[in-house]
């Protein structure tokens, strides 16, 4: 995963296919997190203490598996639930627009959804 611009952004690799748990761990400027079309699994407690992140960007036609909860890891040494993070109440999945339906009815269904051609900040 390399940078882009700032820490507000972070853009992935074209051939990442699984993010580990922690990946982004405590990134808690993050906004925006752009993945690919590859992408087939996100570990547990990827996003742990983002808590800022708004806009997660999934090019994938596919749902990629969530092994547990993206926002928090079953190690997580604080195992209590005031410290478990939530999404951020602004936070989105962009996907393809031809996707939203099959994202919409699988796992992914608990987050808000919405085409990739809404997102006015990739443009």
């Amino acid at each position: 995963i390399k940078e882009k611009n700032s820490k507000k952004s972070i853009y992935s690799q074209t051939n990442l296919k699984i993010i580990e748990t922690h990946a982004f761990y405590w990134q808690s400027g993050l906004k925006t997190v752009i993945l690919p079309c590859y992408l087939e699994c996100l570990e547990d407690g990827v996003f742990e203490r983002c808590y800022a992140l708004e806009h997660l960007v999934i090019y994938s036609l596919t749902p990629p598996q969530m092994n547990g909860d993206i926002f928090n890891s079953d190690g997580n040494l604080m195992n209590d639930e005031k410290w478990h993070t939530k999404p951020n109440k602004n936070f989105i999945v962009y996907v393809p627009d031809d996707a939203v339906e099959t994202y919409i009815n699988s796992i992914w269904g608990k987050y808000t959804i919405k085409p990739i051609s809404e997102a006015d900040f990739i443009k």
